[in-house]
């Protein structure tokens, strides 16, 4: 008698735990606007494929810059990654030439016009701060 109530708790215990796996965010991947690490960025056939936001022209800097990432070292070299490329400070890519990588932002030499663009997740919390 007391082995079937054993029993009959352990399976109650495994169709409640995978009721709440199936109602819960368990084993989800969250985004939160970056991209996806387990998607692969090359088809079988080898052609590239671009996250979501970056499209091909984008990639090839024949529409407006994205600024997508930032690896910032005070002490050492800083990259940013802009529509797809990683770049670094005094590089020029596609007529475009990198002045200075800070934490949140990198300034930029556009025909002869200075602009910086900024990371939209600091621009988002930039904006919550009072």
């Amino acid at each position: 008698m007391r082995a079937n109530a054993v029993r009959l708790l352990l399976w109650m215990l495994a169709c409640a735990s995978v009721v709440w796996m199936q109602n819960s965010a368990f084993g989800e991947y969250l985004p939160k606007g970056k991209r996806d690490p387990f998607v692969a960025l090359l088809t079988p056939e080898g052609q590239r494929v671009y996250p979501p936001g970056l499209d091909e022209q984008a990639a090839n800097g024949l529409s407006e810059l994205t600024l997508q990432g930032i690896v910032y070292d005070p002490n050492a070299q800083s990259y940013a990654v802009i529509n797809g490329q990683v770049v670094e400070e005094q590089a020029e890519v596609d007529g475009v030439k990198i002045l200075k990588i800070e934490p949140t932002s990198v300034t930029v030499l556009i025909e002869g016009q200075t602009s910086q663009l900024t990371l939209k997740e600091a621009a988002k919390e930039d904006q919550r701060e009072p």
